[in-house]
């Protein structure tokens, strides 16, 4: 079976820290391992570039030359579409495994299956220009549902996907989370008391706003916190309010941004932390929760989206109110008391194994193009 997948791929497998690009990593290096997949990868990049060909473990990957700038790119998404499809058209390949934008499957005739990462309608409300986000929402949602409405065959990553997609993906539907690299469950976890972790880019959307105003609240009851944030800024406007707050709170010796880190440095922080903290606004299924899990390190997060799908509150982490510091505050005193971390690592550790382990996830993957080819063929 010769299988393209059409996916955001990183350039350097050591900068892998989550997102599509690397969701679509870790499965790859599993999937090829699969009997009787033959894998390609062809990668629309988000900059200007031109295109090339790179091996990444053995697998052929082609990165496709896109339009650069934010306008561009909108302006000449038929056009991608189009590229993709004339490759994935006359390739010699038997299925396309797409992990992307609705909008690169318009054009495509060969089977294929679309993995739904997200809801790119809510995503937009929380992204620049303030004032046109509810005018344009509208329309940005029924664009996506118009898409979403042609796709046969989908791989949806949450329960929360198919909750919040008012009926418009109408194909066959398989649920399969997102997979974790092995090397995540091989971690041993040596926490430092009372470290705690970000771990994503810095936007509206991740909410660190309220997050630096609970770990004020929380200093309260924990003297020696500290909080280390991992990621790059969205946003420079909103990454500078970040740190007026922080200075307005005297915490600037408390919180520490530490930019955007590779998988090793983001394991050695996830080794070394406490819990983890993601009070995201708007989220579908966290890589980052799920690697944390795998660490053994609870999670606080939000009790919205995809998020509750995740942690069991008060057995792997605690579930909290994101638009109150005072919640995510308690939760974070929650899981930092004595004797209750110990059982959310080994409990955080027994789920993620089950649910979240690449082998795994590349064997349901694997079986899912197996079906939609016999059901192609018949």
């Amino acid at each position: 079976m010769r299988v393209l997948m059409v996916t955001p791929f990183p350039r350097d497998p050591n900068q892998i820290v989550g997102g599509v690009a690397g969701v679509a990593a870790y499965l790859s290096r599993q999937l090829k391992d699969q009997q009787g997949i033959d894998l390609e990868i062809l990668s629309p990049q988000n900059v200007k570039c031109v295109s090339h060909d790179l091996d990444f473990d053995g697998i052929r990957v082609k990165y496709l030359g896109t339009t650069g700038g934010f306008v561009a790119r909108k302006w000449f998404v038929r056009r991608l579409a189009n590229t993709i499809a004339d490759y994935t058209n006359n390739c010699n390949c038997d299925l396309v495994h797409i992990q992307g934008a609705t909008e690169w499957t318009r054009f495509i005739s060969k089977p294929y299956v679309f993995t739904v990462h997200g809801i790119p309608e809510r995503d937009f409300l929380y992204r620049s220009f303030p004032s046109l986000r509810r005018m344009l929402f509208p329309f940005v949602r029924a664009r996506q549902q118009r898409f979403r409405r042609r796709i046969p065959h989908a791989i949806s990553i949450s329960p929360y996907v198919q909750e919040n997609l008012d009926g418009s993906l109408r194909g066959q539907v398989w649920d399969i989370e997102n997979p974790v690299r092995d090397d995540f469950f091989d971690i041993q976890s040596d926490p430092v008391p009372g470290q705690l972790l970000y771990g994503g880019v810095i936007s509206e959307r991740k909410n660190i706003v309220n997050l630096i105003r609970a770990i004020a609240i929380s200093r309260n009851d924990f003297p020696d916190l500290r909080m280390k944030i991992a990621g790059f800024p969205v946003s420079q406007k909103y990454y500078d309010t970040c740190l007026r707050l922080l200075a307005d709170l005297g915490l600037e010796d408390t919180i520490e941004f530490l930019g955007n880190l590779n998988v090793e440095q983001m394991q050695q922080q996830l080794a070394q932390a406490s819990a983890l903290v993601l009070c995201s606004w708007q989220e579908t299924a966290p890589v980052i929760i799920e690697e944390a899990m795998a660490c053994g390190v609870p999670v606080v997060a939000s009790d919205r989206c995809g998020m509750p799908y995740m942690i069991e509150d008060g057995k792997t982490g605690a579930l909290v109110e994101p638009g109150d510091p005072r919640s995510i505050a308690d939760g974070i005193n929650r899981v930092l008391q004595e004797g209750v971390a110990e059982a959310m690592s080994k409990r955080s550790r027994e789920v993620a194994e089950r649910r979240f382990r690449a082998s795994t996830v590349a064997m349901q993957t694997a079986q899912v193009y197996r079906q939609i080819l016999e059901k192609h063929n018949m």
